[in-house]
C-alpha cells in the first residue's frame, strides 16, 4: 500500500512524493562535481544521472539507509535522520548539580565527582531511549549514527556516548565528524573559519581546503553564559518596578527574584530582548555611575525601546501571563540594557589570550596563526554558528568591527622594531607594535561573513544530515570491533582533537628520527 500524504507528514518528512523540493534542498546540475578532502571526510564526487535528475535521493520511510544524526551540546540535544533539512527534535539537557539539585550542571561543565558522571550517563541514556522509542520511532540496532564532534567536547563524554550507544542500544556503527567541517559544508565552500558561540565558551577553528586545523583553535570564556550574567547584573542595578510612578525596586526584592528564576527563564529572556548594537556604543555614553561594578558602562543613551517583564517572587510560582499579580512583579527593563548585555562579547581586553578575549580578538588571533598563504581563503568565509550566533546583529556587528579594525584592539607586544613597520608613535626607533598589525590590511580588504541558508544553531546538524545521506563520512567505528578490544585499546578508538597524530604514526616518526640521528 502506497503511503498517503498524511503518513509522510507524520513521519516528519517536509515534502511528499508529488511536491517539488523546497529552496533549502540544493540540487546539482549535470556533470557537476564537488570534492572535499578533509579530516574525517573522504573525497566524493556528485554527478546527476540521465535526464537531469537530482542525485539527492528522497527519504525512504521503510528503509534503513538513513542514519541517526546526533548533535550533543552542553545544554541541548539535536536529533534527526540524515537527508532531512532540520532536526526532528531539539531537547534540553538537564543534569542536576551535586551541590544544588535545582542547578543545571550540563554535560560539558568540568566536574570530578563520580556521582555527577553517573547522573549524566543516566540522563543521556533516558533521553536517547525516548528519542528512539517515541520521537524517531526506529530500531537502534538497524541504524548507524553520525555524531557531530565538537573540538572541545570532553573525552569522558565521548567515551560515555560510545558506551551508551554500543552497550545499551547496540548501535551497529558510529561516525565522529568534525562539527566545524560540517558547518562549513553548508556554505558550499571548503575554506573558512567557523566561530562557535556556545553556552560556556566561544571557539574559532580555521579550515583550509576541507581540512580543519584544530591545533590553531582559539577560545574565549565569553559564551552565552557571560551574556546572561551581564543581563542579570544590569537588571539588578537598573530595572524599575512598573507602576504609574516608576520607582526602583528594592535590592532585596530584586536579588530574591533574580535568584528565584530558573536558568531556562534567563536563556529565553536573553534570546527575546537582547541584541547587538550596529556600531560601538561606547561613544554614546553620557552618564558615568560612580561606585558601580559596571564602571563607565552603567548608563548611556539608546534608541531601543523599554520592555516590561513579569518576574516570579519566588521559585514556587511560575511567572506566566495568567499568574496572580500577588505572586509576580512586573519590571521595566530600559532599552539600553538590551544593547549593553550583548556588549560583553565585544569588550574583551585581550590582555589574557583565551580568557576574556572579545569575539573580534578571537577571530584575529586565529587568523594570525593560520599560515600566511592560507589566510586570504580563510578570511573570505567567516561562519558564525551556535546559539549565541542567533542573537540579532551579532554577525553584522563582528563584520563591521573587523572592517573598521584600526589596530588598537589589543595590547602591544614589542617596542621598537624594523623600520617602524606596524608601529604607533612615529619613527623607526620608537612606537609600539600591536598584536594584530600583521593582518590589518588583510582584514580590511578580504574579510567577509557568510550568510548560510540554515539557522546558525542547527548548522552543524544540517551538515551532519548532508554527510550521512551522501555517505561521505570517515571510517566507521563498528560495534563488533569495539567490543572485541580490551579496555586500554578502547580509549584509542575515541577521536581526540588534542592528539593530532595517531599512535602508529607517532611511532613511525620516532623511528625515522632515530634512524636519521644514526
Amino acid at each position: 500500500m502506497e503511503p498517503t500524504d498524511e503518513d509522510v507528514v507524520m513521519w516528519g518528512l517536509n515534502r511528499t512524493a508529488a511536491s517539488p523540493p523546497t529552496a533549502a534542498h540544493h540540487s546539482f546540475s549535470n556533470n557537476a562535481s564537488f570534492s572535499l578532502a578533509g579530516l574525517g571526510l573522504s573525497s566524493l564526487s556528485l554527478s546527476s544521472g540521465a535526464g537531469g535528475t537530482s542525485t539527492l535521493r528522497r527519504n525512504s520511510i521503510f528503509g534503513f539507509d538513513e542514519r541517526i544524526v546526533l548533535d550533543i551540546g552542553s545544554r541541548l540535544l539535536k536529533v534527526g535522520l540524515s537527508g532531512e533539512e532540520q532536526p526532528r527534535c531539539v531537547l534540553p539537557i538537564f543534569v542536576a548539580s551535586i551541590d544544588s539539585p535545582s542547578t543545571n550542571a550540563g554535560l560539558y561543565e568540568p566536574g570530578l565527582d563520580s556521582r555527577l558522571m553517573a547522573r549524566r550517563r543516566r540522563v543521556l541514556t533516558d533521553m536517547l531511549r525516548m528519542v528512539y522509542t517515541r520521537l524517531v520511532l526506529t530500531d537502534p540496532k538497524q541504524r548507524k549514527v553520525v555524531i557531530c564532534d565538537k573540538v572541545l567536547m570532553p573525552m569522558a563524554i565521548k567515551q560515555m556516548v560510545i558506551e551508551i550507544l554500543f552497550d545499551v542500544f547496540e548501535t551497529p556503527a558510529l561516525n565522529f565528524v568534525s562539527s566545524d567541517m560540517l558547518s562549513l559544508m553548508c556554505t558550499g565552500k571548503s575554506s573558512g573559519m567557523v566561530v562557535d558561540i556556545g553556552y560556556l565558551e566561544a571557539t574559532a577553528v580555521p579550515i583550509f581546503d576541507g581540512r580543519p586545523m584544530p591545533h590553531l583553535t582559539q577560545t574565549s570564556s565569553l559564551g552565552t553564559h557571560a551574556l546572561i550574567s551581564r543581563l542579570k547584573l544590569l537588571i539588578r542595578n537598573h530595572a524599575t518596578q512598573h507602576s504609574p510612578n516608576p520607582t526602583p525596586a528594592s535590592p532585596t526584592t530584586l536579588d530574591t527574584m533574580i535568584s528565584a528564576q530558573p536558568e531556562e527563564f534567563w536563556t529565553d529572556l536573553a534570546a527575546r530582548i537582547c541584541f547587538a548594537a550596529p556600531t560601538n556604543s561606547r561613544a554614546q555614553m553620557t552618564v558615568t555611575a560612580q561606585n558601580n561594578s559596571l564602571g563607565p558602562y552603567a548608563v548611556y543613551e539608546s534608541k531601543a525601546t523599554d520592555v516590561h517583564v513579569r518576574f516570579a517572587r519566588d521559585s514556587k510560582n511560575n511567572a506566566d501571563e495568567n499568574q496572580d499579580s500577588h505572586d509576580a512583579i512586573v519590571l521595566r527593563i530600559p532599552g539600553w540594557v538590551r544593547e549593553r548585555a550583548a556588549e560583553v562579547w565585544f569588550e574583551g581586553s585581550g590582555a589574557i589570550p583565551g580568557d576574556d578575549d572579545s569575539l573580534v580578538s578571537v577571530i584575529l588571533s586565529t587568523l594570525i596563526k593560520v599560515p600566511i598563504d592560507s589566510r586570504a581563503a580563510v578570511a573570505r568565509n567567516i561562519v558564525f554558528v551556535g546559539g549565541g550566533a542567533m542573537f540579532c546583529g551579532i554577525p553584522e556587528r563582528c563584520e563591521a568591527d573587523l572592517r573598521s579594525f584600526g589596530g588598537d584592539n589589543g595590547e602591544f607586544v614589542i617596542s621598537g622594531g624594523r623600520g617602524g613597520a606596524g608601529k604607533r608613535g612615529g619613527g623607526g626607533g620608537g612606537g609600539r607594535m600591536y598584536r594584530f598589525d600583521e593582518v590589518r590590511r588583510l582584514v580590511r580588504e578580504k574579510i567577509a561573513v557568510a550568510r548560510p541558508v540554515f539557522p546558525a544553531n542547527i548548522l552543524a546538524w544540517v551538515g551532519g544530515s548532508l554527510a550521512g545521506s551522501l555517505k561521505m563520512t570517515q571510517k566507521e567505528l563498528r560495534r563488533d570491533e569495539y567490543v572485541a578490544l580490551r579496555e586500554a585499546e578502547r580509549a584509542q578508538c575515541v577521536p581526540d582533537w588534542g592528539r593530532l597524530a595517531p599512535p602508529e604514526d607517532a611511532d613511525t616518526n620516532e623511528a625515522a628520527a632515530e634512524d636519521s640521528e644514526k
